[in-house]
């Protein structure tokens, strides 16, 4: 996290410093605020890892108590994870803003998708 951090920093500095907007096509590979870069892809790897040992503290805590709770968070973290790569909530901004005709606050459609998993 923190080599991707510094190699942001490093970007915007001669991005908005020296106004050199395309470094050899790197820029757009350490932009927190992209899809499909390097940050992306390592919270897609964190979330998975999430989904991965809470799948695990499930399997270890159904030997204890038969518990459900811990298989139902490693599905939402997983989901999330795929959300993240495919950047599914992106794809459906245009389509429910054009199809329920939203404005104002609910003009960034994403967060109906988002408050149901909220």
């Amino acid at each position: 996290m923190l080599f991707l951090f510094i190699m942001h920093i490093l970007f915007m500095i001669l991005l908005f410093g020296y106004e050199k907007d395309y470094v050899y096509g790197l820029s757009s590979l350490f932009s927190f605020d992209g899809e499909q870069d390097f940050p992306a892809w390592f919270s897609t790897l964190n979330l998975a890892y999430s989904g991965f040992l809470l799948y695990l503290i499930h399997t270890k805590s159904k030997i204890i108590k038969p518990d459900r709770y811990w298989l139902f968070l490693s599905c939402i973290f997983m989901f999330l994870s795929l959300d993240e790569m495919i950047s599914l909530h992106e794809k459906l901004i245009v389509p429910l803003r054009v199809g329920l005709n939203l404005e104002g606050y609910l003009y960034f459609s994403w967060v109906i998708v988002g408050l149901i998993f909220a």
